[in-house]
């Protein structure tokens, strides 16, 4: 009976893990890091847009980010045409400037951006012919330079559409929650674990 209970944890575990390993997966990820002297910033995850308001479409898109003020501002990808949708809940400033740092040295990848718009409609910016649900990656760098020089404020702040969430993570190593293979592997040793002690 004793082994039983532990090898039905074990299978509980692992079935918990997956299903959170299939929740932590949505929405997208943007991290801030100071990697080798350089200021690097990454998206990547997937949005679902559906149920999300239109907030009308932009014909320019500016790369960079502004950290404080109610114009909060972060914003990655080859540029061009964004649409707007209407943010329902958010953290707002992520640092102490309202100045606009335009200037990244390279800014590569799918449009994406998240803006406070000066407090009127708060809201995620993403390429115009992006279809919700489709992967999303974008890298941009300062060089040269640092979070704090930059006036950032390291932690982790959530903005959010009604069926999905933008978590953007300054200065916290890599930032990424545990890929679904890494908690399945976790599942599977504690698995593995209450067979041998079964034996």
């Amino acid at each position: 009976m004793k082994t039983f209970n532990k090898f039905g944890l074990a299978c509980s575990l692992v079935i918990a893990a997956l299903t959170f390993a299939s929740t932590a997966q949505a929405g997208v990820i943007i991290t801030v890091n100071d990697v080798a002297g350089d200021v690097v910033f990454d998206s990547s995850g997937s949005i679902n847009l559906s149920g999300a308001t239109s907030a009308g479409s932009y014909g320019s898109f500016g790369h960079g980010f502004i950290s404080g003020g109610n114009n909060w501002y972060v914003a990655m990808g080859n540029g061009g045409t964004v649409d707007g949708y209407a943010l329902t809940s958010f953290d707002g400033p992520f640092g102490t400037s309202t100045n606009y740092f335009s200037n990244p040295t390279s800014s590569v990848g799918d449009n994406f951006a998240i803006w406070g718009n000066s407090g009127v409609t708060e809201q995620l910016l993403i390429s115009s012919n992006y279809v919700s649900g489709n992967a999303i990656s974008s890298h941009m760098v300062f060089a040269g330079t640092t979070i704090a020089a930059l006036t950032m404020t390291a932690g982790t702040y959530n903005y959010s559409l009604p069926n999905d969430n933008i978590t953007l993570i300054i200065g916290g190593g890599n930032g990424q929650v545990p890929e679904p293979a890494s908690l399945a592997l976790i599942g599977l040793g504690l698995l593995g674990m209450a067979r041998r002690n079964r034996a």
